[in-house]
């Protein structure tokens, strides 16, 4: 696995209550590559961000999902609308990996855009 050095914050809005719950992981991977697809005109690029948190780190019945976002660092202030993403490092969840097969490197690996 990548260097585990990094901290990020989860930030999931409940549709309900419509409030945004922010939960800080310590000790994971963050790594961002830029890719280039090609469709039947011309070459689109974007950016992929892969976090990966070890087994051991991922909070107790915390379920990332797609349209969760994750930040890079820990925030510090309260978010209370979307735009107080704005000033971080961010991604929004496209997919969620649960690679805890096997003994070794088991971790969940979180991808989006």
């Amino acid at each position: 696995m990548y260097c585990t050095n990094e901290t990020v914050t989860v930030v999931q809005y409940d549709r309900t209550t419509q409030l945004y719950t922010c939960t800080v992981i310590t000790g994971v991977s963050w790594y961002t590559e830029n890719k280039r697809y090609l469709q039947t005109t011309d070459a689109k690029e974007s950016r992929e961000t892969t976090v990966r948190i070890p087994e051991e780190r991922m909070p107790v019945g915390l379920k990332i999902q797609p349209n969760d976002f994750v930040l890079r660092g820990r925030i510090a202030s309260e978010i209370k609308r979307r735009a107080d993403l704005e000033p971080y490092e961010r991604f929004a969840v496209t997919e969620v990996r649960d690679n805890r097969r096997g003994k070794r490197l088991r971790h969940w690996a979180v991808i989006g855009a």
